[in-house]
């Protein structure tokens, strides 16, 4: 649809660039070879039965949807458009391209690829979305975290902790002692924005999203370890150059990517990189089940995942403002 236009345009994407990054022949080879080098697990628990892979210069991520994920990104997509383009602005210069105050993930396009009838997939059509990879950076993640706020099957085996590219949970975060420490006048920003995508999101009888967390460590000398160029580096620089503010911050960024991509800790010892992913789940009847079923497997209808848009947006916001210092 033309409002995917409009939000690479709002971005300040040029068409020719999205394409390049992953046009028809990088996609193909991709999905339906299963390159190995680009197929990467970053936040999801993988039950979906989706999978994933990032462009090669590292700025999206192509996605598969069901039909039903499918469906209900068209039915939200005008809420969705509004939401992204409506929080925030460049605060100096009107003119510029600001990048939204917003969490959510940035939805740049939807495709179909359509299959032959005798197509060995099961499928005759594969549904896709492309969305900016928000933990590319170019400062290297030592550790990620997939944050809903639950805790019932929130917890990594302590062999799994100890595997660098699994992502970890809620009751791994906990148990670990990790805090986000921005300091009480970031966190209020933060918890703006945190709260006002869970309201977003609450209207819309959405559940089952999560912030995904990439922590950068850095050493004690001072230095850090260099990736690739990460979306947000690249778009404050020529056209959408950002100012610095008295504390040497991008001013034309939401507080959560002023600093390649994240935002430092107080004491300067780490950089989190962030954002609320996997957001198209609505709370139908079928989850409402699920609801019921796994209260009874549990005995504990608190600590599950699944709650309804309302619970599930409170817990959601208490557990990051208890985490984030």
């Amino acid at each position: 649809p033309f409002v995917f236009n409009k939000l690479r345009e709002h971005f300040g994407i040029r068409n020719e660039d999205y394409v390049h990054s992953i046009g028809p022949g990088n996609m193909i080879s991709n999905l339906m070879l299963g390159s190995l080098s680009s197929l990467s697990e970053q936040g999801s628990d993988g039950k979906s039965g989706s999978f994933f892979y990032i462009t090669s210069d590292g700025l999206y991520m192509v996605k598969t949807l069901s039909r039903e994920e499918h469906k209900q990104l068209r039915a939200i997509l005008p809420q969705y458009f509004h939401h992204i383009t409506s929080a925030g602005k460049s605060r100096r210069n009107p003119n510029r391209p600001a990048q939204p105050d917003t969490l959510l993930t940035w939805i740049l396009g939807v495709h179909v690829i359509r299959l032959s009838k005798h197509s060995k997939i099961g499928a005759d059509k594969i549904y896709l979305v492309v969305m900016n990879n928000i933990l590319n950076t170019d400062l290297d993640l030592q550790v990620k975290y997939d944050l809903k706020g639950s805790w019932t099957g929130r917890k990594r085996s302590a062999a799994e902790r100890q595997q660098a590219k699994v992502t970890l949970k809620d009751v791994d975060f906990t148990e670990l002692q990790q805090k986000i420490r921005i300091g009480p006048q970031r966190k209020k920003q933060l918890m703006a924005s945190i709260k006002r995508d869970c309201e977003f999101l609450e209207n819309l009888q959405l559940i089952d999203y999560s912030l995904l967390l990439g922590i950068h460590r850095h050493s004690q000398k001072g230095t850090s370890v260099l990736t690739m160029p990460s979306i947000s580096s690249l778009s404050s620089s020529s056209s959408l150059e950002a100012e610095k503010d008295s504390n040497g911050y991008a001013a034309s960024l939401p507080i959560f990517r002023q600093q390649h991509g994240g935002m430092r800790s107080e004491d300067g010892k780490e950089t989190y990189v962030m954002g609320i992913i996997d957001f198209l789940t609505i709370y139908s009847n079928r989850k409402k089940a699920e609801r019921v079923l796994k209260t009874i497997q549990y005995f504990d209808n608190r600590g599950i995942s699944v709650q309804p848009p309302k619970k599930y947006a409170q817990r959601f916001m208490d557990f990051l403002d208890k985490q984030i210092e």
